[in-house]
């Protein structure tokens, strides 16, 4: 997958990474209109010009923003405009001057984490390089002096500039990041190779190039890094390293700085629309998502539960405990060893019962309660 820039250009300057000027070009698709990968809600473009703002007209999939939209602002000589991006689709982006078009674009967003589901065709565009980072040079300082590692006056840290819109409106922020401005703590100032851009060094990359985000994480986060070892099953991204890919490292709109909502976080990565959107839906996933029986991290029993299924359920619907043997009807087991002759499994509550959705009330696989029955015991056996 190609997903670094590979080629200059002359004229008209852009970024989609953060607020920047960006001197390249991306690989462009079969009708010559770059492709590029955006690892953020937005697209930035700038451009030196002393025509005034109401020349310039700014689209988005066809669809004209005004300016404040476009979050259109003149500095002096120059156009910074940031537009708004649509998840995991391919951006139409178009700038026109006076009617005219000065240059288009389509731009896929998706983060970092999610780059198997980003277009061989789209390119990453790094900006952290000499040759990109120069032309910004006469506005912002982009050289890091002593104080920027621990600042005494946040705003005058080399980040703050170009990057405190970040966190604008956005009311779970990273304490580091966004109240103390410890950028350096995480990001190296000095030019190392990244994942996306291997054979093209860039600064303000993290430790280890992005690979293995948890080993930084888990330099404040040292009880949590101790739990984790301990559990027997590990989610996913724990197990690779890969913490931003449910939390972001920085500031978010949800709780805990997590990507998206709980639940929509879980099923977009586990694909289960089409199993949870059924006419009965487990309470519990309705009121309180996914958590109260998986764990985020990871759990003692496999699919990251902290207890057994029986255990798990029983903790919100205690009386069929306490019905021992009498659940569904008088003297059926709930609770056994081991399951009939065929089954190697141990009998759980999941046998008989959808954890998530069901088409059918009480959660049950099947309409007809008697068919339910045939799954463990086949018509004609005893």
């Amino acid at each position: 997958m190609n997903k670094r820039l590979t080629a200059c250009a002359a004229g008209v300057v852009f970024s989609v990474f953060l607020l920047h000027l960006w001197p390249l070009q991306a690989g462009a698709v079969d009708d010559g209109v770059p492709a590029i990968w955006a690892t953020v809600s937005y697209f930035t473009w700038v451009t030196q010009t002393p025509a005034p703002l109401e020349e310039f007209s700014f689209f988005v999939n066809g669809s004209q923003l005004d300016g404040k939209k476009a979050n259109a602002v003149k500095h002096k000589d120059s156009l910074h405009l940031r537009l708004p991006l649509v998840y995991e689709k391919d951006n139409a982006i178009e700038i026109r001057q006076l009617g005219h078009r000065i240059y288009r674009a389509n731009v896929f967003y998706a983060p970092s984490y999610e780059s198997a589901i980003v277009p061989d065709k789209s390119t990453y565009l790094p900006f952290h390089v000499p040759e990109t980072e120069k032309p910004c040079q006469e506005c912002h300082r982009l050289t890091v002096v002593s104080s920027d590692y621990v600042p005494p006056n946040v705003k005058e840290q080399v980040c703050y500039s170009c990057h405190q819109h970040k966190f604008d409106g956005v009311k779970t922020q990273h304490k580091p990041a966004a109240v103390e401005w410890r950028c350096l703590f995480c990001h190296q100032a000095e030019e190392r190779p990244s994942q996306w851009s291997p054979d093209q060094p860039m600064r303000f990359t993290i430790e280890g190039g992005g690979e293995n985000v948890a080993a930084l994480c888990y330099k404040c986060h040292k009880k949590f890094a101790e739990q984790v070892e301990e559990y027997s099953f590990q989610h996913g991204p724990i197990g690779m390293g890969a913490c931003n890919a449910c939390h972001n490292p920085h500031a978010s709109k949800w709780p805990k700085l997590l990507q998206n909502n709980q639940t929509t976080l879980c099923i977009n990565c586990h694909e289960f629309k089409e199993k949870i959107y059924k006419p009965m839906i487990h309470q519990i996933i309705k009121t309180k998502g996914c958590t109260p029986c998986h764990g985020p991290h990871g759990g003692k029993y496999r699919l990251q539960m902290a207890e057994t299924i029986n255990d798990n359920c029983t903790r919100c619907h205690p009386a069929i405990r306490k019905q021992a043997n009498n659940h569904p009807v008088q003297r059926h087991p709930t609770f056994i060893a081991a399951g009939p002759k065929e089954r190697k499994d141990k009998l759980s509550c999941v046998d008989c019962h959808s954890p998530h959705a069901s088409a059918y009330r009480n959660l049950l696989p099947e309409e007809d309660v008697m068919m339910l029955c045939t799954h463990c015991h086949p018509m004609g056996t005893k």
